[in-house]
């Protein structure tokens, strides 16, 4: 989200603080999602919790492209952080449960090589992408 954040200040209308709230408002619903995330998974499956998150996830993405208010960004935002708060703890369960003991250390490395590498490539995907669209999307 950084690296769009001045087009959507720009866009909106937005000071930095209210820019920089959208972070807080999604680490919120991650904590929340986090919290409840073992109740959401079981009632559903881990490998059913990691579907319906990224699916809601997807969804809440669009909600967001689609907004023209502060508090609807903010809103998407926060389902955001719970839906990824669902993820995290069914995907290490589903993890541990598909890999035998002896190579957690390995597929726990290769499954957090994601998010540090998104760190890098995410902006620069991001700039190059703001060439040919806007930050709502094709």
């Amino acid at each position: 989200m950084a690296p769009l954040l001045p087009i959507v200040e720009a866009e909106l209308g937005l000071g930095h603080g209210q820019a920089g709230s959208l972070f807080f408002f999604m680490a919120s619903g991650y904590g929340v999602g986090l919290l409840g995330s073992g109740f959401i998974s079981h009632l559903l499956t881990h490998r059913l919790t990691i579907t319906f998150a990224g699916m809601m996830g997807g969804l809440a993405l669009m909600i967001i492209s689609r907004s023209a208010s502060i508090g609807a960004i903010h809103a998407g935002l926060v389902l955001i952080g719970i839906f990824a708060g669902f993820y995290l703890p069914s995907g290490i369960a589903t993890l541990t449960e598909l890999v035998s003991k002896e190579h957690w250390g390995k597929v726990m490395a290769i499954h957090e090589l994601a998010p540090n590498t998104a760190f890098i490539t995410a902006p620069l995907l991001a700039e190059f992408l703001l060439r040919f669209f806007s930050w709502r999307g094709p």
